[in-house]
This record gives C-alpha cells, sequence and structure tokens, in this order.
C-alpha cells in the first residue's frame, strides 16, 4: 500500500454504499459519455480505461471488500505504511496469498505422527506443501 489508490466510486459518479445495481447502472451511464465512439476528446481513451478498471474492482464483491478495506485503513492509518503480505515459501508478494492451517498424519504399521502446516502461502506453494 505505498501508492495512493485511484477513487474508483468518484470515477464511477456512485457513493460508497451504492448496491451492485446502482454501481452497473452507473456504470452503463458513464460509459455512454465516456466510451471513445461517442466522445472525441483526446483524454476520453484513457477516461474510459479508467472507468472499466473502477468497475471491475466494484463489480466484484472480493475485489470491492478488498478496495474499501485499503480506503479505511489508510483512513485511519493517514500516516503508517503497511508493509505487503509475503509467502513463507518462495517470499513472493501476490494478491492471492491465503493463510493456511491443515495437520497432515502419517501412519507406518503401529506408528503414527502428525505434522501441522502454518502459514501464509501462495497457491503453487500451498500445492507443495500440503499435497
Amino acid at each position: 500500500m505505498t501508492a495512493q489508490p485511484k477513487d474508483y466510486y468518484a470515477v464511477l459518479q456512485a457513493p460508497q454504499t451504492a448496491t451492485l445495481d446502482e454501481i452497473r447502472a452507473a456504470f452503463r451511464k458513464r460509459a455512454k459519455e465516456l466510451h471513445p465512439d461517442v466522445n472525441q476528446e483526446s483524454q476520453s481513451h484513457r477516461q474510459f480505461q479508467e472507468l472499466q478498471e473502477a468497475y471491475a474492482v466494484l463489480v466484484s464483491p472480493e475485489k470491492r471488500c478488498l478496495y474499501d478495506a485499503d480506503i479505511h485503513l489508510r483512513a485511519v492509518l493517514p500516516d503508517k505504511q503497511v508493509d505487503a503480505a509475503h509467502c513463507d515459501g518462495c517470499n513472493a508478494t501476490s494478491e492471492h496469498l491465503r493463510f493456511v492451517e491443515c495437520e497432515t498424519v502419517f501412519s507406518f504399521l503401529l506408528v503414527s505422527f502428525s505434522r501441522r502446516n502454518r502459514g501464509v502461502w501462495c497457491p503453487k506453494c500451498a500445492k507443495k506443501r500440503l499435497f
């Protein structure tokens, strides 16, 4: 979270409390105004791409939740820099990191033991560790 995020609600001209249907309606309205075939201004192509980016984030419940949480965190901690999460296996930064906790049980005739796997892993490292 180093760069200030774009205000996707302002791009769509929708309130933060907008429902999914209101976001879709706002996108359609703005798309008609900003589409490069209709709007011949020099910046219309860039503005239309920003509109599409905003719509892609706000129409997805998961992405919208993350975006809203990021906006809230920046409002609460304006001067703090929050470090990105890294994979415990390969140390990569990814938006697909997941906290995983599971227990693997090994048995050999009369002896069995278990190993607890816990950490934040990318999908590739999670596959290696868990399966």
